[in-house]
């Protein structure tokens, strides 16, 4: 179970376990340490800015070169990478570190992280952050009392205008097996679905579909497929022009199954008739499966995607 701490809580929660690890806790790889060094360096230094090592000093040019990959990426995305990472490789960290949930471990686990916030003063920025990020629907999330981008989850919320009144949606309202906890998705409604794109959660990007039925308020598992008439089309006339006619169609084949849907968070979803156009957000690199393996390969993309909420179809309709 992920701590239910918001950011920046979570974060130095996190950060007090990496530094004291308790007893039954999995070591870390050097790979992970260094990433881990990195994000806490990006979020309490910012970017990096520091001069390069000298050559001869080899873990200090292997931290400075980590820290550097991260580019701008901002503090409340490096709290919640870090927070993934050491999920991915202790998933059971918070119980470990609360034994279990005890009320008074729990508290003063609550309380340390609360002072290393006060601490650092940073909690300010991290607000500051997730306001610009929120592109000016944050007035409404802080509202709501919406969670928070590590308390990843697949609860509903709806909000009755004018009142301005949120309410949320728990079983038995809402039917179907719930999507997994996630942050950082897209949604869209076409007709009367809403359709539930990636994300970020348990330390992993996602690129599976969800359909919440909005009259039954039931959940089901979209079986996406790829359209590959396009692809086939645009790589078939390419081929060479001395190419057999098979040996292209073959080619153009493998190539349109190569192209798919690649997991994403961050990205934007908006509805284009019964099509939902999906846009940009950050990939995962090399074929990565994993935070800590992506992190330092991830990449931030423009590309466009499109969605047939009738034949549940990707289809890739330019690069990024």
């Amino acid at each position: 179970m992920a701590s239910k701490l918001p950011h920046p809580n979570c974060f130095y929660a996190a950060v007090g376990f990496a530094a004291s690890p308790p007893i039954g806790s999995r070591a870390v790889t050097d790979e992970t340490r260094l990433l881990l060094y990195a994000l806490y360096q990006q979020v309490t230094a910012g970017p990096c800015a520091s001069a390069k090592p000298w050559g001869w000093n080899a873990i200090e040019s292997a931290k400075w070169n980590s820290w550097m990959q991260l580019g701008d990426m901002a503090s409340t995305e490096a709290m919640e990478l870090y927070v993934a990472t050491m999920e991915e490789e202790n998933p059971d960290w918070w119980e470990l570190v609360t034994n279990n949930g005890e009320p008074d471990k729990v508290a003063e686990v609550q309380a340390a992280a609360a002072e290393a916030v006060a601490t650092a003063g940073i909690e300010a920025m991290a607000r500051a952050e997730a306001t610009a990020r929120a592109s000016g629907s944050a007035s409404a999330g802080s509202d709501s009392g919406g969670a928070s981008a590590n308390d990843a989850t697949s609860a509903i919320s709806r909000i009755i205008a004018p009142p301005g009144v949120w309410t949320k949606l728990t079983p038995p309202q809402v039917l179907g097996r719930a999507p997994r906890g996630r942050y950082s998705h897209a949604a869209a409604i076409v007709g009367g679905n809403m359709f539930v794109v990636g994300g970020h959660g348990g330390g992993r990007l996602m690129g599976d579909v969800h359909v919440l039925n909005i009259a039954s308020m039931k959940w089901s598992v979209a079986a996406t497929t790829m359209a590959a008439t396009s692809q086939l089309s645009a790589d078939a006339s390419s081929a060479r022009s001395d190419q057999p006619a098979a040996t292209a169609v073959t080619d153009a084949a493998s190539a349109a199954l190569a192209v798919s849907f690649t997991p994403r968070a961050g990205h934007a979803a908006v509805v284009w008739g019964s099509r939902v156009l999906v846009v940009g957000g950050r990939t995962q690199g090399g074929g990565a499966a994993t935070a800590s393996a992506a992190a330092a390969t991830a990449s931030d993309t423009c590309e466009v995607w499109m969605l047939e909420t009738g034949a549940m179809e990707w289809q890739r309709l330019g690069p990024g």
